[in-house]
């Protein structure tokens, strides 16, 4: 858009901005000749006296649809001038600022969100952002396409991600992570900084036995080893990728209270934490960081700041908070 164009759209709004304001004053004129138009008509005059009782009403509506009209125009004609203004703007920044003057004022600009991602996560349509949704600088017509990328990589870096499809757990981790959700080439692997998944899935009925429990009067479910694949699958999903960014993982575990039970135990549980440490510590050993909750023992925590990543270490953790438990 030329220089004239953008003259033409802001005189043109200007006089629209003008002829608004005198409407209102009128509009206002005429409401305040209501309360002596119905003291006149509550004691009605001669029939030769007069005015007639519906011309005050007349002339408010036609005053408040003008107006309406014009609110309209005033709309019409800005949002090109705001765009050309703001994709301006964005060009100057884009020239002038380095990449990382830039993301200080993006992370000014855009909101952290806590997005819940399920399967409906990629069939809405629009911005997948919750904060913001309706937020201009989504748009390249405002931005352009080069900052709109580099705004939705500060909404990846910024934002928190919550994984949650328990029965197909690593299906949605690696969908989520490889889609481009955006529909501008942008994937959330090569910028996510946070990101919250669960390690066991709801096919965990399917697999479980029932078992004779110490010091209980009655059998408990447990589960047995098949059941140590489908809890470390989401797991070995996320090892398959790569994080740019150090990334912070919060992994909860889902063992429907074979810890608490003690079912849980013995081979079966160092098979199981065999298997989670393995991971961990390679995840832990390309860069990222992470932290493990189980969710039937809410004070135990396991961190990736830990020196010792040992079985015998996690086993005493369990042991003692199981204690803990019973009383």
């Amino acid at each position: 858009m030329s220089q004239r164009d953008l003259h033409l759209l802001r005189h043109k709004a200007i006089e629209y901005i003008h002829e608004s304001d005198a409407v209102q004053l009128a509009i206002k004129t005429e409401r305040a000749k209501e309360p002596l138009v119905k003291n006149t008509y509550a004691n009605p005059p001669p029939p030769s006296g007069g005015v007639g009782s519906t011309v005050p009403s007349q002339r408010l509506s036609y005053l408040e649809t003008r107006k309406g009209i014009i609110e309209s125009c005033i709309r019409d004609t800005l949002k090109p001038y705001a765009q050309a203004i703001c994709l301006h703007f964005s060009k100057k920044v884009l020239s002038k600022l380095p990449r990382e003057m830039r993301d200080i004022v993006y992370e000014y600009l855009v909101t952290p969100d806590y997005i819940w991602v399920g399967t409906e996560y990629f069939t809405n349509t629009g911005p997948p952002c919750d904060v913001q949704r309706d937020a201009h600088f989504w748009s390249p017509a405002y931005v352009g396409d080069a900052m709109q990328a580099e705004i939705v990589q500060t909404w990846y870096r910024t934002s928190l991600f919550y994984l949650w499809n328990r029965a197909k757990n690593h299906e949605l981790i690696e969908r989520f992570l490889t889609q481009d959700r955006w529909g501008i080439g942008v994937l959330p692997h090569e910028h996510i900084s946070r990101l919250r998944f669960d390690l066991g899935d709801d096919l965990i009925h399917q697999r479980e036995i029932r078992v004779h429990v110490p010091g209980r009067s009655r059998q408990e479910r447990c589960l047995d080893e098949r059941y140590v694949p489908a809890l470390t699958a989401p797991l070995k999903t996320v090892l398959r990728f790569t994080f740019p960014n150090r990334a912070h993982f919060l992994i909860r575990i889902h063992t429907l209270g074979s810890l608490e039970t003690a079912c849980l135990s013995g081979t079966l549980l160092d098979k199981t934490l065999e298997e989670i440490l393995a991971d961990l510590k390679t995840l832990k050993a390309s860069g990222q960081r992470w932290t493990v909750q189980w969710s039937e023992m809410p004070t135990l925590e396991f961190t990736s700041a830990e020196r010792e990543l040992a079985v015998q270490t996690w086993k005493e953790a369990i042991e003692l908070e199981r204690r803990r438990a019973r009383f």
